[in-house]
């Protein structure tokens, strides 16, 4: 990645010495797109050039696919993925973010891990600052069960 910014850096300067040759139009121009590039940050990329809609050929990692050319790590169930996980033998604990689940999905869940799964959060600071926390107020129904 810092590779990457040095050779940014290194063009940037190349084009700043070319606008002192070009004109008045050519200098706004390369000046705009400079400071187009200095906005540009991992989500802004991932906006502009790596969403399904942008890039229809790149698959949307939201819609369930099966195949050969899908990592064996999608294609395990939760309960799978957890013995995965105890087989590192690290301490840990499995907490499940309740964003976009219904009480079902985590009871099954729940049922399906066999009590791998320590805790629930709650509450997102991420996703309620994307607009994601729906499920908090919904969430209340959960803490009976």
């Amino acid at each position: 990645m810092r590779t990457c910014f040095r050779q940014c850096a290194r063009g940037f300067k190349e084009l700043r010495r070319a606008s002192g040759n070009g004109s008045v139009e050519q200098r706004n121009k390369i000046a705009s797109f400079i400071d187009e590039m200095k906005k540009l940050d991992s989500e802004a990329l991932v906006d502009r050039f790596l969403r399904p809609a942008q890039n229809p050929e790149i698959p949307d990692q939201h819609v369930p696919r099966e195949g050969p050319d899908i990592p064996k790590l999608l294609n395990l169930t939760p309960c799978e993925l957890f013995e995965r996980l105890t087989r590192l033998r690290a301490g840990y604990a499995i907490t499940l973010n309740l964003s976009d689940l219904k009480a079902e999905d985590v009871l099954e869940l729940l049922y399906e891990c066999k009590g791998a799964i320590s805790y629930f959060e709650i509450f997102n600071l991420k996703d309620f600052s994307l607009g994601k926390a729906v499920h908090y107020t919904k969430s209340t129904n959960c803490r009976g069960l």
